[in-house]
């Protein structure tokens, strides 16, 4: 039912930021032309969205600026943090991965307009694991919950799965948690709930879909509530060819 197409995607929040720190850019109606002098003009950017990608997009342009950096009003997501601690661990200085303020401080440009490479970047073999998914854990969880499956999944960060785990417990689905792991177990029936997506830590708006499937099977009458994306409801056309029953209402309905 259009794959991606869930709504608007402004560029704004990008590139007005970009440009806050110091970037040029400009904009020819058929493509985006950036320019960086490495002369920072405001160490202080504030973000228009808590935008996930604007986020780091950010980030890894701050640390290749010379001095202090800060941006607040960032995203403090999971994979937001481990680009942190990435960044981190190869040499460039910051703090507040998985907070909404973050801050950068680096003494020279650690990427030169000659991209010859920042010069205190760590040499060698840089180790680094990158943290499980959590939509991609929450997504075999619910398969595992919708087909009466009895599912073991290894690998998870609980703490990066709060809102979530709330939300199967309250619909009914069983489950245990292990020091490591997930474990999905059959359940006897689902019961229906409200989910309203927000910002992390709040329900993410990309489960939204594949928990609004689980809910067809439960008992009564469920609410989603989409707050991130106008268009994240197409799919519904396709569950009601299935024989769903959906009502669809704005916001004021």
């Amino acid at each position: 039912p259009g794959g991606c197409s869930i709504g608007s995607r402004r560029l704004d929040t990008h590139f007005n930021a970009l440009k806050t720190f110091g970037a040029h850019v400009e904009d020819d109606g058929t493509r985006y032309h950036i320019s960086v002098d490495y002369t920072p003009k405001n160490r202080r950017v504030v973000l228009e969205e808590i935008s996930v990608t604007a986020t780091e997009n950010l980030i890894m342009f701050m640390v290749g600026t010379e001095g202090e950096g800060e941006l607040r009003l960032a995203a403090a997501e999971p994979h937001v943090e481990g680009l942190c601690h990435f960044l981190e661990a190869a040499g460039y200085g910051i703090e507040g991965g998985g907070t909404h303020i973050i801050k950068t401080s680096n003494l020279k440009p650690q990427i030169p307009a000659s991209r010859a490479g920042g010069s205190n970047l760590k040499s060698g073999t840089l180790v680094f694991s990158i943290s499980p998914d959590p939509l991609e854990v929450a997504t075999f969880a619910i398969a595992a919950a919708v087909t009466g499956g009895d599912v073991r999944i290894e690998g998870i960060v609980k703490d990066h799965l709060d809102m979530f785990l709330l939300k199967m417990r309250e619909a009914g689905v069983s489950y245990i948690i292990e020091s490591d792991a997930l474990c999905i177990q059959p359940s006897k029936s689902f019961h229906a709930i409200k989910i309203r997506t927000d910002i992390w830590p709040n329900f993410p708006t990309d489960l939204q879909a594949p928990f609004s499937v689980l809910l067809t099977q439960a008992s009564g009458e469920s609410l989603i509530f989409e707050t991130m994306f106008e268009g994240r409801f197409e799919y519904l056309k396709e569950l009601q060819k299935m024989g769903v029953q959906i009502i669809s209402k704005g916001l004021y309905e």
